[in-house]
């Protein structure tokens, strides 16, 4: 049997799997700005369509990074990062996809 699940479910997925720290953290209204942000800055650049989703997840990860540090705990760095990073993908790809497209197709 198999399940087909949203890009909404698994952002909530992704969500639900960041630790209760995190989560108070992230300021998504936020992140959203700053993705439109750097959506707008970058899309002139001609970067491949990969290369365009990598930079900005990277950016916003990267901006992230410096208040959520403290949440770490016992947890290593790669467990850490690759939750966020997961949780941003999830969240943005289907967005950056739509703009990325309507600018260039």
């Amino acid at each position: 049997m198999k399940f087909i699940i949203t890009e909404t479910q698994k952002e909530l997925l992704d969500y639900n799997r960041l630790s209760y720290c995190i989560k108070r953290r992230l300021d998504l209204p936020m992140i959203d700005e700053t993705v439109i942000s750097i959506m707008d800055e970058l899309i002139i650049s001609r970067f491949s369509f990969q290369d365009f989703v990598n930079t900005i997840i990277d950016t916003i990860y990267s901006n992230i990074g410096d208040y959520v540090e403290i949440c770490w705990g016992d947890e290593t760095y790669y467990q850490f990062s690759t939750s966020i990073k997961r949780f941003l993908t999830s969240r943005y790809e289907d967005t950056i996809t739509k703009y990325y497209k309507s600018y260039y197709v």
